[in-house]
């Protein structure tokens, strides 16, 4: 079961999936949406098990509902402003699948216009916004290691994705249009 849905792409994650589009027949258009909610049920997992490891993604999917779970739930879903790091992730996943690169190395928006749009005007911005709501997440995690993980050790490769983690304090791994 999907944590979230289609209706957190929404602000900075707007994409053009609705059949009023100009331009964009309905048929399309509801093409368009099924392949994102393919897209959420196949990232959520892989992003969630970036940030949990196999077995504490396991527990979560479980038990999210749970007091255990509820601080964590809380910093990585808000359910009322239908924003989440998930949902980010998963933009830009989509917006890099579903572009078509041009001979530039511009992008066609969505394939739907002949306007060329930049990869990184689209994907930075809520890329690293991702980045500064997964910090508390992370942060909380690694607080409250003992709460989590009572019978295996905890993996923290995934985050080096998206944090850098000295020991001591974390930093995220923002990104510029230089890539750097």
């Amino acid at each position: 079961m999907s944590r979230i849905d289609s209706t957190y792409f929404v602000r900075e994650r707007l994409l053009p999936l609705s059949s009023g589009a100009v331009g964009v027949p309905s048929a399309r258009s509801t093409n368009k949406a099924t392949v994102l909610n393919d897209f959420i049920d196949y990232y959520e997992p892989e992003f969630l098990k970036l940030i949990l490891g196999n077995e504490l993604y396991t527990e979560y999917i479980v038990d999210y509902a749970t007091e255990k779970w509820a601080a964590f739930d809380a910093l990585i879903i808000d359910a009322t402003l239908k924003d989440s790091p998930i949902a980010d992730y998963i933009f830009c996943k989509y917006w890099a699948d579903q572009d078509t690169r041009v001979g530039d190395g511009t992008l066609l928006a969505n394939g739907d216009s002949k306007t060329r749009v930049s990869y990184t005007v689209r994907t930075l911005p809520v890329w690293n916004r991702m980045i500064k709501k997964l910090i508390p997440a992370i942060e909380y995690l690694a607080e409250n290691y003992a709460t989590f993980c009572t019978t295996y050790e905890y993996n923290y490769e995934g985050w080096g994705m998206f944090i850098w983690f000295d020991g001591s304090s974390i930093r995220g791994r923002f990104e510029n249009a230089l890539g750097l």
